[in-house]
């Protein structure tokens, strides 16, 4: 765990390392990314736990992980989509790990379990801006600082589930699940080249192995995320 957050440490240092060195306008191009960390709570929805189970029982976990994101900037080209999707369009590639718990009967064992899920994601998405948004926060640049936002794309989910009882891991290896996911939120550019943002987010994996229960009630299971991030821009700066 200590290893896990030196990372974060690290990856965190190197973003503000990056920023200071970021790229300015090469033929009034401009090179959006932003690189930042995101942290916040997750939850299982799989044979045991519903929408109402959600708000009842509190099984939630802290979730954490990094991202790049690229935005794209058609400020230097006039034709009518590009202006259409000007700063409204980014994708964004994103590892986080998850730790979700699941109490609910085990048919297996035949009684009731609390099963802890490792799950460590890599997805990738689309994001669509409602609003332009120009994290610079330099006026003469077309744009404004603040906007929600929707999201989807895959994700694959690379896991093991832990009985909280034994202690012991239900399956012989790591497993592998893609999926779906569906995002939304707002972002906000605070300063100069940073930027926060918020968002909720469902996965649906093509498993019913995330949760460790796989008794029949329910099909794929589902996890969400909801949390917050920061990231910090190497684009768009001011001349």
């Amino acid at each position: 765990m200590r290893g896990r957050y030196c990372l974060v440490i690290l990856f965190l240092l190197l973003c503000v390392g990056v920023k200071a060195q970021r790229f300015g306008h090469v033929d009034d191009r401009f090179s959006c990314y932003d690189f930042g960390v995101l942290g916040g709570f997750s939850q299982t929805r799989g044979d045991h736990t519903g929408f109402q189970d959600a708000f009842e029982n509190w099984t939630y976990s802290f979730a954490y992980g990094i991202t790049v994101r690229k935005t794209f900037n058609y400020d230097y080209v006039v034709s009518k989509w590009n202006r259409k999707f000007d700063k409204k369009i980014s994708f964004r590639l994103s590892f986080i790990h998850f730790s979700p718990k699941s109490e609910g009967f085990d048919s297996r064992c035949g009684e009731t379990r609390v099963h802890s899920s490792n799950i460590n994601e890599l997805s990738l998405v689309a994001e669509y801006n409602f609003i332009k948004l120009n994290t610079s926060r330099d006026r003469k640049y077309n744009g404004y600082f603040v906007t929600p936002f929707a999201a989807a794309g895959m994700s694959l989910a690379m896991f093991n589930v832990k009985d909280m009882f034994t202690g012991e891991n239900l399956y012989d290896g790591l497993q592998i699940a893609p999926g779906v996911l569906f995002s939304m939120g707002g972002k906000a550019a605070i300063a100069s080249g940073i930027t926060m943002w918020i968002e909720g987010s469902l996965r649906f994996a093509f498993s019913d192995d995330i949760d460790g229960f796989t008794d029949g009630r329910s099909g794929p299971d589902q996890y969400y995320f909801v949390g917050m991030g920061c990231s910090f821009n190497i684009g768009e700066m001011s001349d």
